[in-house]
């Protein structure tokens, strides 16, 4: 695939990774009788990276932006990331990946609507655009841990869906 990023924005990068993202995980977990935990830690690992160039890159720029869309949206997507990075710790089951969609499905769309973060970005002048995207493409992925057993983590990651404001979204086990 050609990576022409001088043409992309900054918004654009950071959609288009969500789409990326979203059709891992949508592969990695269409059959939840077998997951397909190598694609799914693909999409962990993307998924980590992604919201470390948020944290990093994209809020501190926005924070110092005269388009800044204050500290209580900050505050809202970062524990949203918690939420999101507490549902990638325990294997996905069938109630991690329903919690995981909505959560997902809430979040991006504040990032990525048409007056979400991500349009806020629009406003960078073209250096900073430019800057941004060589930030982003270099960028290291994030370490990441192994899976863990969902019954040793559940309560811990309820906690943090619960934090973040929304609900855990309790799943029969597809396992039999």
């Amino acid at each position: 695939m050609s990576s022409e990023h001088t043409q992309e924005s900054p918004a654009e990068f950071l959609a288009c990774d969500h789409d990326r993202l979203t059709d891992l995980f949508t592969r990695a977990v269409e059959n939840m009788q077998n997951v397909d935990l190598a694609l799914y830690e693909e999409f962990r690992k993307g998924l980590f990276r992604h919201i470390a160039i948020e944290e990093k890159i994209v809020f501190p720029f926005l924070k110092q932006h005269p388009s800044s869309p204050g500290q209580e949206v900050f505050d809202r997507l970062r524990r949203d990331h918690g939420a999101i990075v507490a549902l990638l710790v325990p294997l996905p089951s069938a109630s991690v990946v329903a919690t995981l969609e909505s959560v997902l499905g809430i979040h991006n769309g504040i990032e990525e609507g048409t007056d979400g973060v991500y349009s806020l970005l629009n406003s960078a002048s073209s250096e900073e655009s430019q800057q941004l995207m060589e930030d982003f493409h270099a960028a290291p992925e994030v370490p990441t841990h192994p899976l863990k057993p969902t019954d040793q983590v559940i309560e811990v990651t309820k906690r943090a869906v619960d934090r973040a404001g929304y609900v855990f979204i309790d799943q029969p086990d597809m396992a039999s």
